[in-house]
């Protein structure tokens, strides 16, 4: 049924937000890989931001600070897959416009630019990948 398949998503999401506090950084992105992946759907979307909100503004807005510039790129494609889907549900957008969260792709993008790691190709991609996070933000 529906309720059971929503109840089904919802503690998947539930393993993957907790997996995100995680002191391994491998743990971290296979969680942040596959909630990305499920952001590509409306109704995870709108689950992960009504029922997990400040746990997931705060991890997202944590993971962002990561040393571990993958781990920042995924951050930041989690925040894209919330924030493309913020136009149809009034939690989701609440998420999307978290001051903390836009606060914190702003300094991690400085943080970035400003590292000695220009050419680094995981830094050039978390680098475009958190822009375009921030881009979509302020066009949501």
């Amino acid at each position: 049924s529906k309720a059971e398949a929503r109840e089904e998503a919802e503690s998947m999401l539930s393993l993957l937000v907790r997996l995100l506090e995680s002191d391994d950084s491998s743990i971290i992105k296979q969680a942040l890989f596959t909630l990305e992946t499920l952001t590509y759907h409306f109704d995870n979307v709108v689950a992960l931001c009504s029922r997990f909100t400040s746990s997931i503004i705060t991890s997202l807005t944590n993971l962002l600070k990561h040393q571990d510039v993958e781990i920042v790129r995924l951050t930041a494609g989690v925040v894209n897959g919330v924030v493309c889907n913020s136009r149809m549900d009034k939690t989701v957008l609440r998420v999307a416009r978290s001051g903390d969260l836009l606060g914190q792709l702003r300094s991690t993008l400085d943080t970035i630019i400003n590292a000695d790691t220009k050419d680094s190709m995981a830094a050039s991609l978390a680098k475009e990948q958190v822009h375009s996070a921030m881009f979509d933000m302020y066009c949501s």
